[in-house]
């Protein structure tokens, strides 16, 4: 009669799962297929676009979504056959014949088939992944030998001084004038509205940032030109923060008129990207003037960060920005070059005419005597390191020029000026959030002089305040300026935004898998459970201990045990939801265990005899 209802049990358990599991694994089935069908159409385009960065970063992101969609289709397969597993072991082995009911014995052929089909596709989908993963290398390897070869291919400078170059020159500006018209004609003659709507949206919107910031800001980026000794923290401060908040006001129209020419429509795909080109490079060109300004300060000696002649301070400012301006120059017309047609003898051209001049640039600063002399004396040149580098550099891009490597002097001029400038930002901002955070910084300038009266902080206070601005700024430099950096070295934001997703999500060390996101959720779900017990305590003891007719003695036991117990409790769903098998601490209390025997004995020994003395109450109040 027992085996009866047991075979009547799982044989419904059966009947009412079986449907469930063929459902889901017809849907798993008609997944493989189209990751089969993705695989193959991303084999082939790949052939296609080996000479396209652009498409080949397309390309390796498809993949990396692919291969997340087939270790997820793993993952949900897993369960399903461990659970078939269990009710074959509930089914039990395969009795005689006519010793079982004969739908038992088909549920288990059923079963047995499932079994097998999923292994089958299990293999299928780690065939996929290998596959997946070799694609990927196969794009790396690619978008490798294309930057290599862009560097290395040598060009004929005499194309740059041929007829060619005006023929070609006249006819590209000729079509590029009738796009940008044609483009212009049409979107004013159609969407005018939405034109002048956006433009002044966005106009509006960097004049109120521009505003807010003078007026939260503006002693803090203001220089006064009466101090005669600033101290070094305020012209880092000042000079920072000079050089961050116009540049971030400038870009902050340029975003916004494009995201908005884009969302109403009024940006057509080609063009834009000249204008974003063009719009990026302005803001580079800012960034880099003001940059000058802060560092050289050639009106305003006394603000100068780095102790150079005035002389010397003009004619570092403007060479630096020449550099910036023709390296940018350089890149808005390659980016106009792509929408008019390329020209080779105009890309010779306009390469060499950059490269050369900032090698020529270089030279002139390395041959700059910097530093003032005493009376009678002359100025000093650089230390030798400095003009030996910068000679170096420039004669190197004149060089590589003059040979017709002019794509590596175009690459090596333009990652001189953008990436010197960016991380000259990044690193003067690392300066100031130092100089914020040293002791009584903050409180002896005049912004936290302000502020220490406006919010009425005592000096530690203030010290404390001035240190967590400093830690915050110097996250904020490296979360935004290291990303630029890998953006301005050739990636792109697909292979960044993947490598954060990726370091976020999981990350092995050997044998060891790290989530950054798994282990942040345990620390929240950790602290919302140590608050929950804490709140679990005073209502405990306040709304219903207080009205009972214990003594406070059992009350205060009862209390700190319940904490105890919810203080345990959190740790363990913490330490749960950070991704950590439970089952492996056992390592930890025994390597833990070992130590309290030789070290943390008599700790350990206090720590239970309290835990007797709440339990026990051999002493009571009073």
């Amino acid at each position: 009669m027992r085996h009866a209802a047991r075979f009547i049990a799982v044989f419904l358990m059966l009947v009412w799962a079986l449907p469930a599991l063929a459902q889901q694994s017809a849907e798993i089935e008609k997944a493989v297929q189209g990751f089969d069908r993705e695989l193959a159409q991303i084999a082939d385009a790949l052939d296609g676009a080996r000479e396209d960065d652009f498409k080949l970063v397309e390309l390796n992101e498809r993949l990396r979504v692919l291969n997340d969609d087939i270790i997820a289709a793993g993952v949900d397969l897993s369960p399903r056959l461990t659970e078939i597993r269990t009710r074959l072991e509930q089914l039990g082995p395969a009795l005689e014949q006519g010793a079982e009911p004969e739908a038992l014995q088909d549920q288990r052929t059923a079963l047995s088939t499932e079994r097998a089909e999923i292994n089958t596709l299990l293999g299928q989908l780690e065939d996929f992944s290998i596959r997946a993963n070799t694609l990927s290398n196969e794009i790396s390897d690619a978008r490798r030998e294309l930057f290599t070869s862009a560097l290395s291919k040598r060009y004929d400078i005499s194309l740059a001084f041929g007829s060619d170059v005006l023929t070609d020159t006249k006819d590209r500006y000729s079509d590029l004038v009738n796009k940008i018209g044609s483009w212009f004609r049409f979107a004013w003659r159609f969407k005018s509205g939405a034109l002048t709507a956006a433009t002044l949206l966005s106009l509006g919107a960097a004049v109120l940032f521009l505003m807010f910031a003078r007026k939260m800001f503006g002693e803090v980026i203001r220089r006064d030109p009466e101090a005669e000794e600033p101290g070094y923290f305020s012209r880092l401060t000042v000079g920072f923060s000079g050089t961050l908040l116009p540049a971030v006001g400038v870009w902050v129209f340029f975003i916004l008129i494009y995201a908005l020419y884009a969302n109403f429509g009024v940006m057509r795909g080609d063009i834009g990207i000249v204008f974003m080109t063009f719009f990026i490079g302005i803001g580079v060109v800012i960034l880099v003037w003001r940059l000058a300004e802060a560092v050289f300060a050639p009106r305003l000696p006394a603000w100068r960060l780095v102790p150079v002649s005035d002389r010397a301070a003009w004619a570092l400012k403007w060479l630096v920005v020449a550099m910036a301006v023709l390296t940018i120059a350089d890149e808005v017309v390659t980016a106009m070059l792509n929408l008019v047609g390329e020209s080779l003898p105009i890309t010779v051209a306009k390469s060499l005419v950059s490269s050369m001049a900032v090698g020529i640039i270089l030279l002139i600063i390395a041959s700059i005597r910097p530093f003032a002399g005493g009376e009678g004396l002359p100025d000093r040149r650089w230390p030798a390191w400095i003009r030996l580098l910068l000679s170096f550099t420039g004669l190197a891009l004149i060089l590589s020029t003059i040979a017709g490597y002019i794509g590596f002097a175009e690459f090596v001029s333009k990652q001189l000026v953008i990436t010197g400038a960016v991380a000259a930002t990044m690193y003067l901002g690392h300066l100031a959030a130092h100089a914020i955070s040293r002791e009584r910084a903050l409180a002896h300038s005049r912004a936290g002089k302000r502020l220490q009266q406006a919010l009425d902080l005592s000096e530690s206070q203030m010290d404390q305040l001035g240190l967590f601005t400093g830690i915050v700024l110097t996250l904020a430099i490296l979360g935004l300026g290291v990303p630029l950096l890998f953006l301005l070295w050739g990636f792109k934001w697909v292979d960044i935004r993947g490598w954060v997703l990726g370091g976020l999500t999981e990350f092995s060390v050997g044998s060891i898998s790290i989530s950054i996101t798994g282990i942040l959720a345990g620390i929240i779900v950790f602290f919302v459970g140590f608050y929950a017990t804490r709140l679990f305590q005073r209502w405990l003891d306040g709304d219903v201990l207080s009205r009972s007719r214990m003594d406070v003695g059992v009350r205060n036991s009862i209390r700190t045990a319940v904490g105890y117990a919810g203080i345990t409790i959190a740790a363990l769903i913490g330490v749960s939801a950070a991704g950590l098998d439970l089952s492996q601490l056992a390592l930890v209390a025994g390597a833990l265990s070992l130590g309290i025997g030789f070290g943390l004995q008599n700790i350990v020994s206090n720590f239970v005899s309290g835990l007797i003395l709440l339990a026990e109450r051999p002493f009571k109040v009073g």
